[in-house]
C-alpha cells in the first residue's frame, strides 16, 4: 500500500513546496479543523489512511481529523484534491509528523 510506504519516505515522495510543518502542540483535531477551514476546506473530505475506520471513506471533515490525528499511522485527509489536504505520518519517537499540504499560490 501507498500509504505505508509515505509512513518513512514521505519527505521524497511528496512535494516539497506543498509541505507546511504543523508545528508541536499540534495533536487537537479542532486546532486543524480550524486551520484547514482557514484555507478553505470543505465540510467534507475523502480518507486514504491506515485507520480501517476511515480509509477510503467520505466523512465530515471534523470526524476524519478526529480519527486520523493520534493514530500513529499514515493519514491523508484530502479536503479539496490536488489544492489542500492533512497529512500525518507513522509516530515513532515523540508525536508524529503533522503537515498541512497546499498548492502554492501561483500569481
Amino acid at each position: 500500500m501507498a500509504l505505508h510506504r509515505l509512513d518513512h519516505r514521505y519527505l521524497s515522495m511528496l512535494k516539497n513546496d506543498y509541505l507546511i510543518e504543523i508545528k508541536p502542540p499540534n495533536s487537537w483535531p479542532e486546532d486543524t479543523y480550524d486551520l484547514l477551514k482557514q484555507y478553505g476546506a470543505p465540510d467534507t473530505c475523502y480518507c486514504p489512511s491506515e485507520n480501517e475506520l476511515i480509509s477510503g471513506k467520505t466523512l465530515p471533515l471534523h470526524e476524519a481529523l478526529e480519527h486520523a490525528i493520534g493514530f500513529g499511522f499514515a493519514s491523508i485527509i484530502s479536503c479539496i484534491p490536488g489544492e489542500l489536504a492533512y497529512f500525518e505520518a507513522e509516530q515513532s519517537l515523540g508525536p508524529p509528523p503533522r503537515y498541512l499540504l497546499k498548492k502554492p499560490s501561483t500569481l
